[in-house]
């Protein structure tokens, strides 16, 4: 027994406990679909393009959906959707596989980081370990896209690791990682710029001392890889005209005031933990309120020491506020895993403090830590089944914000995926508050236009996704129904130019080619797919026996029969070709 709890003491056996203790909350995710929540749209959306992996180059010039109209440059958590796509497609298992060993990197990189600037190694182990099963990181585990800022506090903390030991040991290897860490946190979320006023923070707060020399060898890569950065950056993406940030400057500060609210407080009394929230209670801001002043009474007495408090606000805003400058109301709980540190560090000077006054609060502190573990617990492995599926997330997402427009077009879409029309027109109407939102859930809509044949109204309704892939598409198939198909093609082939990968409009753009007469192309296209079903091999061989190519024309019609033996349609052409 004796030899376990040493085992267990090691910084390698709380990495094993850790790791258990996620698996057993969290394993059951290995068997969850992907969400149509981002996960779809970036993954299976884009899963011919991510799946080779010479396109992982250019993922640095792309943003997060693999198209350049979005504002969110995130090459390396496409590239880690990539490195999947290649192994295992689209199937969902790896990917959740990866989101729980990141989750588990997270916590286990912050405890390092709390080890490397000395706190308390056994307390800092229970508050990690009592975070670490905290309902409020749910999604971080079992939400793929959320993946995002697991990846990112592994990477600033790693960078963070690696600058104190270069100050500490002034080694070339450790100035190397440090740099090359804050590269991958820049390149995973606009935040990891973050990292440059941490830095400062560290040094500062912790009396770490740096020469001016270490500060030209730190300054020079650093400024030279931001300024890399913000160039890829803006040729991938999507600008935002400074004078639309600056008017949108109030709504920024209120979303962060009211993010940092919620978030608090939910850190604190984890009840109903939503996944989509966009609203607080004045509980929120009472319970803040008294944090906020417990905060600055420490502070102002003296209880613990001021640089640590300094250090843990900056962390937790600097790591936080980010997040809020995006024009959407919507509070996602993963966001907070990157700010939390501060928060813990907090934790970890406090009860370090009360033990040492009063010695006898230690067996009541392991007494209270066991029923959070056990309640957190419990409360995390209920709170995952809310992400097993896109239609039980929604319902979810409903109960959580049932005005939400965000929320209201994704059931819309889920009653049109399922054949009720009318239902999910109602439901898209309604998300249909404003023209922000109507430019964001427009293509919904024209969708159930198209598929009930209000053709006028699609068209219409289209205008506000001008310059998305799907407008594109949308309108060819418009212009296709209404049997213009030299317009379709038109259509299509500015689709193509957007995403040249994509097997269903490389199908699509075959056939226009060829309903317009130019069947060679139309041949040229339909070669392009990779993985050709029998119906793209049975349109092929049609088109090489138009273009008087017998042979190909019967090889392509028996790969049909070989996909779809009974299909009599191709077993018709293939006598027909044979005979």
């Amino acid at each position: 027994m004796k030899k376990i709890i040493n085992f267990f003491n090691t910084n390698f056996g709380f990495l094993i406990l850790i790791t258990i203790s996620v698996f057993l909350l969290y394993g059951k995710s290995l068997n969850y679909e992907l969400l149509n929540l981002d996960d779809l749209q970036a993954i299976n959306g884009n899963i011919e393009f991510i799946s080779d992996y010479k396109n992982i180059p250019r993922l640095f010039l792309k943003d997060c959906y693999c198209e350049n109209i979005h504002v969110y440059y995130r090459p390396f958590l496409t590239i880690s959707f990539a490195i999947e796509a290649i192994f295992f497609k689209d199937n969902p298992k790896p990917y959740h596989f990866v989101n729980i060993i990141l989750f588990i990197l997270s916590f286990y990189l912050m405890f390092l980081l709390l080890q490397k600037l000395k706190f308390n190694t056994l307390i800092s182990k229970f508050i990690i370990l009592l975070f670490l099963v905290h309902p409020i990181f749910t999604s971080a585990a079992v939400w793929i896209a959320a993946r995002n800022d697991s990846l990112l506090i592994v990477f600033v903390t790693l960078s963070l690791i690696n600058i104190i030991n270069y100050l500490n040991l002034n080694s070339i290897k450790y100035l190397s990682l440090t740099i090359l860490f804050f590269i991958f946190s820049i390149f995973t979320k606009e935040t990891g710029l973050m990292l440059i006023p941490i830095y400062i923070a560290v040094i500062y707060c912790f009396n770490l001392k740096i020469s001016k020399k270490q500060i030209i060898y730190l300054l020079v890569p650093i400024f030279i890889s931001v300024i890399i950065y913000f160039y890829l950056r803006s040729i991938s993406v999507s600008k935002v005209p400074i004078n639309v940030f600056l008017n949108e400057l109030n709504f920024y500060l209120n979303n962060s005031i009211v993010g940092m609210l919620l978030y608090i407080y939910k850190i604190f009394i984890p009840e109903n933990i939503a996944v989509i929230s966009d609203k607080i209670n004045y509980e929120y801001i009472l319970f803040s309120f008294f944090v906020y002043s417990t905060l600055f009474y420490l502070f102002y007495k003296k209880i613990f020491n001021r640089k640590i408090v300094i250090f843990s606000i900056i962390w937790f805003i600097l790591m936080l506020f980010p997040t809020f400058l995006i024009t959407e109301c919507h509070f996602f709980f993963h966001r907070i895993l990157t700010a939390v540190l501060g928060i813990i560090i907090i934790l970890i000077s406090l009860i370090e403090i009360i033990i040492k006054k009063y010695p006898i609060s230690k067996k009541y502190l392991l007494i209270l830590f066991f029923v959070l573990f056990i309640t957190y617990s419990f409360g995390a492995y209920k709170q995952a089944d809310k992400y097993k599926n896109s239609e039980i997330f929604w319902q979810n997402a409903y109960l959580d914000c049932p005005k939400s427009s965000l929320v209201l077009a994704a059931i819309g879409k889920i009653y049109y995926k399922y054949g009720y029309i009318e239902k999910g027109y109602e439901y898209l109407k309604k998300a249909l508050k404003d023209d922000t939102s109507l430019q964001k859930y427009s293509k919904d809509l024209a969708q159930i236009f198209v598929k009930t044949g209000n053709l006028d109204a699609a068209e219409r309704i289209s205008k506000y996704f001008r310059g998305y892939y799907v407008y594109y598409d949308i309108m060819s198939t418009i212009y296709n129904n209404k049997n213009d198909f030299e317009t379709a093609l038109i259509y299509a082939k500015k689709a193509n130019e957007i995403k040249p990968y994509n097997q269903q409009m490389l199908s699509k753009l075959s056939r226009l080619y060829a309903l317009n007469g130019n069947y060679e192309l139309a041949k040229e296209t339909l070669l392009k797919i990779k993985n050709k079903t029998a119906d793209n091999y049975y349109v092929l061989a049609m088109l090489y026996e138009d273009l008087k190519d017998k042979q190909k024309a019967v090889e392509a019609i028996q790969k049909a029969t070989e996909l779809e033996p009974d299909n009599q349609q191709y077993i018709d052409l293939l006598k027909k070709l044979e005979g």
